[in-house]
């Protein structure tokens, strides 16, 4: 074994012990949520702003233009980072450092692939998808403008998870900070200075170049941390070396990117689907609602992003009751945080929108409140999915999701065209419920198997 190798066991036994626990869980987290309560309030006072400015009808114009080169991307997207999380763990965890540098760049091959793909996509289908959903030709333009960002974001995913699996959570919180500033100031520049749907777009543009500036910036400190020089090292890196993981490699990619491909339907598909169905303004009053409603997300996402590499450290070392007890106490923890935050949305969630948004947005209300339960049941259950995929069972949440959108789908085309903007909600509800009871049986199954 070569030295850099034995460095890399050392380094992974220490993380494990320092990670693998509630408080370790905690502390890591703490870094996390402390970036996205800023990024919250960035993010909420820029959604406030624009929506107020923009008015209705061209924030809806503005969610779709956002929306359906985001979908497509995430359909083609293969969601490398999982496999990245799980593999490079295993490899770091074998003291195996070259073959980790070969999966960090198999897995940015991988994205960038993607990135282009979905980028043509988005180019050859502008023009219908403006005149489906945008009803206007004419801002195809915009369609595929906003698409270019898809190739600023291709480093992120994977310089992220060398940041995560070495402990690196302060640079995780800094890169996220960062981003949002960058982020608002260029939106809330082109909003004040033209105020524009077109302004807008390419201030989103041109911070998400700098951005990737950022991505690559995290990924070199990452190959660092994780025991590589710099990521001209990954880069170097022999992909002939996972000859003997590529099977497991690509199976593992084929479900985390079919869960992937229902999750986008999952998130993006009621925003397009009433887009088409009732028009811009109908599909900017669902934006703003879902966008209150994932503020729930803000304190138990930092817990999502740092749970994953712990569990599968966790799982690796075969320390299972450890897990067990982690899980069941970040569990309880998340649930707490989704009950008080529905209560506060349900019953405050009227003057919340009135107060910021304006009246203007009062149809959404009724929507944010079916939201506000159904993010409600997300937050409660946010960690069974990367419990699944770090314990190498990705899919057990690929039937789950499949349950789920099934059934949010079979409401939305079923649902809009009768029930209006409400549909969304309730469709969004049903998915999670139908998310929860498939998940919850398969956790309840696995856990018998290991304690048997």
């Amino acid at each position: 074994m070569s030295a850099g190798g034995e460095m890399g066991v050392a380094a992974t036994t220490s993380e494990a012990a320092r990670v693998g626990g509630f408080r370790g869980l905690l502390g890591n987290s703490a870094w996390l949520l402390s970036a996205n309560t800023a990024v919250l309030g960035l993010g909420f006072v820029q959604m406030v702003v624009v929506a107020r400015v923009l008015g209705p009808r061209n924030y809806g114009l503005l969610a779709l233009v956002m929306t359906y080169p985001s979908t497509v991307n995430q359909v083609l997207d293969s969601r490398a980072w999982e496999a990245a999380t799980t593999y490079l763990v295993r490899y770091r965890a074998e003291g195996d450092l070259p073959r980790a540098a070969a999966m960090a760049k198999l897995c940015y091959i991988i994205d960038a692939t993607t990135g282009l793909l979905a980028l043509a996509v988005v180019a050859v289908t502008a023009p219908w998808a403006a005149r489906v959903f945008l009803k206007d030709e004419a801002l195809a333009g915009l369609l595929i403008a906003f698409a270019t960002t898809i190739l600023a974001s291709v480093p992120a995913g994977t310089s992220l998870v060398l940041l995560r699996i070495t402990g690196q959570f302060r640079l995780v919180a800094f890169q996220n900070v960062l981003t949002a500033v960058l982020r608002f100031g260029a939106v809330l520049t082109a909003l004040f200075a033209v105020g524009t749907v077109q302004s807008v777009v390419w201030a989103y543009v041109a911070a998400t170049a700098v951005g990737a500036c950022v991505a690559l910036w995290s990924g070199w400190m990452g190959a660092r941390s994780l025991g590589l020089n710099d990521l001209s090292t990954v880069m170097r890196a022999r992909l002939g070396l996972l000859r003997r993981d590529w099977r497991g490699i690509a199976r593992f990619l084929t479900i985390t990117n079919i869960t992937g491909l229902l999750k986008v339907g999952q998130r993006q598909g009621d925003v397009l689907l009433v887009g088409y169905f009732l028009g811009p303004t109908s599909a900017g009053f669902v934006r703003l609602a879902r966008s209150f409603g994932d503020m729930l997300n803000v304190p138990v996402a930092p817990v999502y992003e740092a749970s994953y590499p712990a569990f599968a450290s966790l799982w690796r070392h075969r320390r299972i009751a450890e897990l067990r007890a982690l899980v069941r106490r970040v569990t309880l923890s998340s649930t707490g945080l989704g009950i008080l935050g529905t209560v506060v949305l349900v019953v405050g969630g009227g003057d919340l929108v009135r107060l910021t948004a304006g009246p203007q947005y009062a149809p959404a209300v009724p929507l944010l409140r079916l939201f506000a339960v159904a993010m409600g049941l997300a937050v409660s259950t946010s960690i069974w999915h990367p419990l699944l995929v770090a314990t190498e069972h990705p899919e057990r949440s690929l039937m789950a999701m499949a349950a789920g959108v099934t059934l949010q789908f079979g409401i939305l085309l079923a649902g809009v065209p009768v029930l209006g903007t409400s549909a969304a909600g309730l469709a969004y509800l049903g998915c999670y419920l139908a998310w929860i009871l498939v998940v919850g049986l398969n956790l309840a199954s696995i856990n018998a198997r290991v304690r048997g």
